[in-house]
């Protein structure tokens, strides 16, 4: 009698298996994907305060260096200042203490781009620009930054500008 060739044994993942591998991918993925998200967040967060923080330092250098008043302002269009930060800023000389623009040539700087993060400025006055003197001083336009509610950039009084750090943030929440 001859012999049978063995049968050859398939081997495979069962069911159960591939559905907890799946599970396991999905978590992980899950997980990466959040992480993604606050890590994108963070760097827009960062991004913003720079180019914020940046504008503020030109905008006090621009007022000693010209001996000119100085604002600057959210702005609505190119030539009107607004209440919205997110749709950027306008930099100019305001030598008519309004702290609005009068004419294009007074304009130093325009950011036109536009945050998807409200950014608010909360000041000592109820007013939406800052203004810095000749001397660099804010003369009663300091006060804070917020981005979504939280504290990113503040001017003191003497007009200094830093940004507020994380552990600030974590204590004031």
């Amino acid at each position: 009698m001859k012999k049978k060739p063995p049968l050859q044994t398939i081997k495979a993942f069962t069911l159960l298996e591939l559905v907890l591998c799946l599970a396991l991918l999905a978590m992980m993925l899950f997980g990466g994907v959040r992480a993604w998200a606050q890590l994108h967040q963070d760097q827009q967060r960062k991004a913003i305060t720079a180019k914020l923080e940046q504008a503020l330092n030109f905008a006090r250098q621009a007022a000693i260096a010209k001996r000119e008043q100085v604002s600057i302002c959210p702005r609505e269009t190119d030539m009107t200042c607004g209440r919205d930060w997110s749709q950027g800023w306008l930099i100019f000389l305001d030598a008519d203490n309004r702290g609005q623009l009068a004419n294009e040539g007074q304009v130093l700087w325009r950011e036109t781009a536009v945050y998807h993060q409200p950014i608010q400025f909360s000041g000592w006055l109820k007013h939406q620009y800052v203004r810095f003197e000749s001397d660099g001083m804010p003369h009663s336009y300091h006060g804070t930054f917020l981005l979504s509610g939280k504290p990113m950039l503040v001017i003191n009084a003497v007009g200094r500008i830093r940004r507020v750090n994380q552990e600030e943030i974590s204590q004031n929440v």
